[in-house]
């Protein structure tokens, strides 16, 4: 009410890639939605009955296939999508794109706003996130796949962030100022390319 809100709605895609553990996410995911009254649309993937796109990895094809999802649901709902995407998936984004070779776009991280996908915790750390979730005695599911190194972004996340944190204990505050200002540039020039 307090938003301006009509309604609620929760979404969740169960990928099928993690067996049982998925299975109980799935669970947690009903049990709090029941809680408190909002409406669940829930989806299998079943992603490893399915030839994975060539050129893709597992997690860009998962990411599309959410995407993907996601749009369908908004326009059907005629809603808007809001994720959990966090300051630190921000920052892990922006290494690794950087790494790739990425220019502004890649620099200025995951944008708060894109088409019908909106990140309202964009700005926030996940160590905040946590101690607001544990302060108010709110459960949450972690994805075990999230702390194997194997996969590049976790390397980010477990390796090169802790790195860096040493070498600057007030990374999190400036890295987050100094995407806001790269994403701030690149909305600008976007707006005056379409413009011209």
């Amino acid at each position: 009410e307090r938003l301006g809100l009509e309604a609620v709605y929760a979404f969740h895609l169960n990928h099928g890639l993690r067996g049982a553990e998925a299975g109980r996410d799935e669970q947690a995911v009903r049990s709090f939605c029941r809680t408190l009254g909002v409406p669940l649309y829930c989806e299998h993937a079943r992603m490893l009955a399915r030839e994975k796109p060539a050129g893709l990895s597992v997690e860009m094809w998962a990411r599309e296939l959410r995407c993907r999802w996601y749009y369908r649901y908004a326009r059907r709902l005629g809603c808007r999508v809001a994720t959990a995407h966090n300051q630190n998936d921000c920052a892990e984004t922006v290494l690794f794109q950087l790494a790739r070779g990425s220019g502004l776009d890649g620099a200025a991280g995951i944008p708060p706003v894109r088409g019908r996908i909106i990140r309202p915790l964009i700005w926030t750390g996940r160590e905040e996130i946590e101690a607001y979730c544990a302060a108010h005695g709110l459960d949450f599911q972690a994805d075990s796949t999230n702390a194997d190194t194997r996969y590049a972004r976790n390397r980010i996340r477990w390796e090169v962030i802790p790195a860096l944190r040493r070498v600057h204990p007030g990374m999190e505050e400036n890295f987050r100022r100094s995407v806001r200002l790269l994403s701030e540039e690149e909305t600008y020039l976007n707006g005056q390319a379409e413009e011209k």
